[in-house]
């Protein structure tokens, strides 16, 4: 059980960069598994849904979508041995990995008859806020629900200073199912479009080692 978290503090679009991660991913996924439902109706419209994705297409997508892959390296590993150090430690992440400006183009042009035969369930949650000690579930039970639904990579956000915890309920999942955690600190800048951008590749280029 492995889990991307795209994490830091408010207003800096995590949401926003997971549903272009999203909708990456969504134009490949090979089976409706009627998970998808909405988590709140703000005017985010935060949901999670879980993906049947090829592994052999999903790689040759991402790696056609990606610019400067070269500059970013798989964030450290955190797991039951080290989880409960890791909260200060997570920083601004500087890399220059990108989307392709055409990223959509890219997909549609791609062969998506390469196949592996192999698959992985990816699920996504692209609310971060909802710790514990709110009226919403927690993360933490919609880690345990996509989880429940058989995902083998779950990709989420995380506020890191919520007062509400959401940091917790990543640590507390890790922890009951022996899970390991990339966490990606978003990146950082005034123009935010290009900061969704960077997000999102590096999401998409974590995922691509894992599967």
């Amino acid at each position: 059980m492995k889990i991307i978290v795209l994490y830091g503090t408010s207003d800096m679009g995590k949401t926003t960069s997971l549903k272009i991660v999203y909708e990456v991913l969504k134009r490949i996924n090979k089976e409706e598994t009627k998970v998808f439902k909405y988590i709140d109706m703000n005017h985010y419209k935060d949901f999670l849904d879980v993906l049947v994705l090829d592994n052999a297409l999903t790689g040759d997508i991402i790696d056609q979508c990606l610019d400067k892959p070269e500059t970013y390296s798989t964030p450290k590993k955190y797991d039951l041995t080290n989880i409960n150090l890791s909260k200060d430690e997570i920083g601004i992440d500087n890399n220059t990995i990108s989307l392709r400006v055409n990223y959509l183009d890219v997909i549609n042009q791609r062969n998506h008859k390469i196949t592996s035969g192999c698959t992985t369930r990816v699920g996504i949650d692209t609310e971060g806020d909802y710790g514990y000690n709110q009226n919403q579930p927690s993360l933490y039970k919609r880690l345990c629900y996509l989880y429940g639904n058989d995902s083998e990579i779950i990709i989420c956000a995380c506020n890191k200073r919520s007062k509400h915890k959401p940091f917790e309920c990543i640590r507390d999942f890790v922890l009951k199912y022996n899970a390991s955690a990339y966490f990606i600190p978003v990146s950082t800048g005034s123009d935010m479009k290009k900061a969704w951008l960077y997000n999102a590749a590096s999401v998409l280029w974590v995922l691509r080692n894992l599967i």
